[in-house]
Order: C-alpha cells, then structure tokens, then sequence
C-alpha cells in the first residue's frame, strides 16, 4: 500500500500544484512501514505524516519498525526544531515517540543526526533511533530486530 500526498495551494481562483515530498507505504506484509520524504518537510506535513502511519500501524499487530528516508529532505535547522517539538516529539501516533514504533533512520547529512539527536532527547520524546546511510543496511537491520523479537516471543 503506497500513498503519496498531494497539496493544493490557491492562487487567486487557480489552483497550483505542489509535490508532496513524503511518502508512506507498508512493506509488502511485513511489520516494516516506510516513510520516504523527498523536498521539504514542515510541521503541517510531518503531522499529516503521522497520522497515515498510525492508520498503517492501527493494520498492524505487535511492534512495528518504521524506516524514516531523509536522504533527499530539504529542511533548515530551525524548520527540523520546530518539527521535532511541535509534531515528532508529542506522542501524537504515528510519530517518532509512538510506543508501537521502532524508530530507524537512513540519512548521510547533518539535518538526519540533528533530528536523531534531538529526538533522543527526553524533552522530546526519548528516542532512540539506529540510523544507516544505506536502505539496504536499514532494512536488513529491520528484518534482524523482527526476527529477534519473534525468537523472544
């Protein structure tokens, strides 16, 4: 199940098309959900991000992986603060600090272990998330942790 976003904005009573840099799919029936964020990334569409990945995760039983791809987001430092305290860090579902949700990044720049780092601050939900520069390495990570978890049951 893939969804992909599309905003409309109004310029005077034409309507404008914008990409929506985000989406969000299951992976195939695995507990593995996939966010993959290309452009930008602000508040509004981080928390209209979550609440499809809490409608996914609501589908799912038992701990949920999800694999957050931010190697081709376009965000400024100050836009990933005010992410991170108005959306990412509230508990909201489907967010970073959803206790369903194993969180796992897959970034290479600065703005990815920003994010991570602030995250895994308690004042901001406590989260710590592994991040990989790879989607391979993010995924074969994801499939070890639901075999671990399986194996522990």
């Amino acid at each position: 199940m893939t969804v992909e976003y599309l905003y409309l904005q109004t310029e005077s009573f034409d309507y404008k098309e914008i990409d929506m840099p985000v989406t969000v799919e299951q992976v195939g029936d695995e507990p593995i959900i996939l966010v993959t964020v290309k452009g930008h990334l602000d508040v509004e569409i981080a928390k209209d991000t979550y609440r499809r990945v809490a409608e996914i995760a609501d589908t799912i039983e038992g701990k949920i992986i999800r694999i957050t791809d931010v190697r081709e987001q376009e965000t400024t430092f100050p836009e990933m603060i005010e992410i991170v305290k108005k959306a990412a860090g509230t508990g909201m579902a489907g967010s970073a600090s959803d206790k369903r949700i194993m969180n796992v990044f897959v970034g290479r720049d600065a703005m990815a272990r920003v994010a991570r780092d602030l995250m895994s601050n308690e004042q901001h939900g406590g989260v710590q998330m592994p991040m990989f520069h790879t989607m391979e390495d993010a995924m074969q990570f994801a499939r070890m942790e639901i075999a671990r978890q399986k194996s522990a049951e």
